[in-house]
């Protein structure tokens, strides 16, 4: 199979490579806040449509998916890498939290809503906090 693979990468012509450049740039613009919503959107629409166009101008077309899932796994394995490295270097920085007896009974119930909210803070606190200059 790694030989097929290696065989259709020799053969990839230059619209299947700018096909993969743009896949793998608008998958990465797409998760990002960076160029704002309307560029999401753009994004999220360049990205299948080019990784269609690369599938479909490789032969067989199979192999194309493959290369496509190998290359979405190994950004995947390279944002962990980034992200274990900083998390490593960050952690001499990082407060022990400690509760008090006080803090705990002055808890009170939230809404669901309140809830949601915290959550999605939650959530988007990694963008937030990687976005800053």
């Amino acid at each position: 199979m790694l030989s097929d693979l290696q065989e259709t990468l020799a053969g990839l012509s230059a619209e299947q490579y700018v096909a993969g450049y743009v896949f793998f740039g608008s998958y990465a613009l797409s998760l990002s806040s960076f160029i704002g919503r309307r560029g999401r959107r753009i994004a999220l629409t360049l990205a299948p449509a080019s990784v269609v166009a690369f599938a479909a101008g490789t032969d067989p077309w199979e192999q194309g998916v493959i290369l496509a899932a190998i290359g979405l796994l190994m950004m995947g394995a390279f944002m962990v890498a980034v992200w274990g490295t900083w998390a490593l270097l960050e952690r001499s920085r990082w407060q022990p939290a400690v509760v008090l007896e006080r803090e705990v009974e002055s808890i009170k119930p939230v809404s669901a809503a309140q809830l949601r909210r915290r959550l999605a803070d939650l959530w988007a606190w990694p963008v937030r906090h990687w976005a800053r200059p």
